[in-house]
């Protein structure tokens, strides 16, 4: 379970969280919907312990995260890349071939990501965090910029993952 209480965040003078408080339990999928600057990717932020918090408590087991496709490290390739993570999460690298054949970029892995559409970026990032075991699966707008055979795909990893082996996937979308 995540369970987040009573959580704020100031960045400066300007209150970008206030007062959230929710659970995800166990075995469900579960979306953060907003609108731009509604705080979600801060709220990410907040689970992950990437920004502390002013106020508020979170409890959380392991997390797997997909940031933003901006934030990928663009001057290796994609094999390299998926190589190197598969390694810090002590995961099968065989899992993340097998994934980047099942999106069909497994002939572009040999290029470097700056060369990569937005849309290669989005998926060796939900690559990236769809390996491993963990508790926790957060998805930030997993599929925005990717086509709909591929979107089509990812849903159904996700839902794979929820069957095999995770508690929690959270999938962040922009409305």
């Amino acid at each position: 379970m995540i369970k987040c209480n009573e959580l704020y965040k100031s960045f400066n003078s300007k209150k970008v969280i206030k007062n959230v408080s929710f659970k995800v339990d166990d075995g469900k999928i579960t979306a953060l919907i907003g609108k731009n600057g509604a705080g979600k990717s801060t709220l990410i932020g907040l689970i992950i312990g990437y920004y502390h918090l002013d106020a508020g408590s979170i409890e959380r087991g392991s997390i797997s995260v997909m940031p933003d496709a901006d934030n990928l490290y663009l001057h290796w390739t994609g094999y390299e890349f998926l190589k190197f993570m598969a390694k810090i999460k002590q995961a099968d690298f065989k899992q993340a071939l097998a994934l980047a054949k099942e999106l069909k970029i497994e002939k572009d892995l040999a290029k470097k990501i700056a060369g990569y559409s937005f849309g290669m970026k989005k998926k060796i990032s939900f690559i990236q965090c769809a390996i491993g075991t963990y508790d926790n699966y957060i998805f930030d707008e997993p599929t925005s910029g990717v086509d709909v055979p591929s979107t089509l795909i990812m849903l159904q990893i996700i839902e794979r993952l929820k069957k095999k082996r995770c508690r929690r996937i959270i999938d962040v979308t922009q409305y």
